[in-house]
């Protein structure tokens, strides 16, 4: 699979897939931060219409797999983003967008990041990309569990590109067992999570508003699968706490190596997010 990061915040992400080997991983920005991945210098413009206006096409030799386009709107160089991915059109293109704090941003990043946001959804509800991904950094942030001020950015980066790692490790291995899935070709704008099985607390990386389906991968242990006589029924009873009218739940269950059990969600809305704020 194809990673391609854009600016500081898409790359910093987009580095953290260098860790598993199913990735490829593509840095473009104006400076190199000590990326892992194959750094692209592009020039630093003075404003973000200069950086569609001057854009100079990017050779990128990726393969036939399908593509991860990892940016924030916030920042100028987010106007290669439609120029860059039209050279890619011929590819099934996922994006994963990250939501800065905007309490942190000035006007003109709050505007520029809004457009931004408004027409990739757009896009993606118009079948232009597979899906949109939606991570919010204030989100992410309440729910990790605090960290050094040095080590700030890096854990919130390890948090969004793990988590979404792992769903996609998931989703790429039969399972042994799973409920009746169908696919809804409107709902293409997503987010996904966690979940604490013993809880049952959820918690997501963005806010959806309206999903219409709802998908939850449990990843269990060899010991959890081969003495619990009830754990169908209590992914079932998980299941049927998140049903409701109007929206699709489904689930996944697989055996895994790992010590602990892991649940991860993936949400997904037809409804263009925020358009009214």
């Amino acid at each position: 699979m194809n990673i391609i990061g854009l600016g500081h915040p898409g790359c910093a992400v987009a580095n953290k897939f260098v860790n598993y080997s199913e990735y490829v991983v593509y840095c473009i920005d104006t400076q190199d931060s000590g990326y892992s991945g194959e750094y692209i210098e592009v020039t630093e413009e003075e404003t973000h219409e200069a950086y569609e206006d001057n854009y100079k096409p990017i050779e990128l030799e990726i393969s036939d797999e399908p593509v991860i386009f990892i940016f924030s709107g916030a920042g100028k160089i987010s106007g290669l983003s439609l120029k860059l991915l039209q050279g890619l059109k011929n590819k099934d293109i996922d994006i994963l967008y990250i939501k800065p704090d905007l309490t942190l941003s000035s006007q003109k990043q709050r505007v520029r990041e809004r457009l931004t946001f408004q027409i990739f959804q757009q896009y993606a509800r118009s079948g232009i990309f597979r899906k949109m991904y939606i991570v919010d950094n204030a989100r992410v942030e309440e729910l990790s569990d605090g960290s050094l001020v040095k080590d700030y950015w890096d854990n919130m980066n390890e948090i969004i590109a793990n988590t979404y790692h792992m769903i996609n490790v998931f989703s790429n291995t039969e399972p042994l067992l799973k409920s009746s899935v169908s696919l809804n070709d409107t709902a293409r704008i997503a987010t996904f999570g966690y979940v604490d099985f013993e809880t049952k607390k959820e918690k997501l990386l963005y806010d959806l508003a309206y999903p219409r389906v709802k998908t939850y991968y449990f990843g269990f242990n060899g010991d959890t699968i081969e003495t619990d006589k009830n754990l169908l029924h209590s992914v079932r009873d998980f299941v049927k706490e998140r049903t409701e009218d109007n929206v699709d739940v489904f689930f996944l269950i697989y055996s895994t190596s790992y010590e602990h059990n892991y649940v991860y969600s993936v949400q997904e809305a037809s409804f263009i997010q925020e358009q009214n704020l």
